[in-house]
């Protein structure tokens, strides 16, 4: 039985350094593969950036609606204008809510995803200090149009 531990002992020592050099080769293989995968992320984030710009968007200021394809794109100076037109009130609590057309359809949670992504930038770019906000998702179309809305309200 010694004899045998020993061949066991013998093998353990002349594998060791062998298995130091493939664990260090694994170690390098994935500091490179992670070096990749992020340059990688950094190009397709860009693209997905450049995606998200849609065709301008209409205001109605009467009817306090904004009309948009997709995705919201709307300028300085509309945000302003609906900022001076929130600010006139002397009320405290805004409504936004969001709809589309195709709320009710298959696919309507890419739906709702989009108008929580549409609402959230509106939002944004609105001066609502000292304001309660209630951001809303329509389960019914509200718009009447074949684009998306986002209508606000002051109370």
């Amino acid at each position: 039985m010694s004899s045998n531990d020993n061949n066991e002992q013998t093998g353990d020592e002349e594998l060791a350094p062998m298995v130091d050099g493939l664990s260090g080769a694994l170690c390098i293989f994935i500091l490179i593969t992670t070096v990749f995968m992020i340059s990688g992320i950094d190009s397709v984030v860009t693209g997905i950036g450049r995606a998200y710009t849609g065709q301008a968007s209409r205001v109605d200021y009467l009817n306090n609606t904004v009309y948009f394809v997709s995705v919201l794109s709307l300028s300085q100076e509309e945000y302003a204008r609906i900022n001076d037109g929130i600010r006139r009130s002397t009320k405290k609590n805004i409504i936004i809510e969001a709809s589309d057309p195709a709320i009710n359809s298959s696919a309507a949670t890419r739906v709702k995803r989009d108008l929580t992504y549409n609402l959230l930038e509106f939002k944004k770019y609105l001066n609502l200090n000292n304001m309660r906000v209630t951001l809303k998702i329509a389960n019914d179309d509200f718009c009447k149009t074949r684009s998306s809305c986002i209508k606000w309200s002051v109370n």
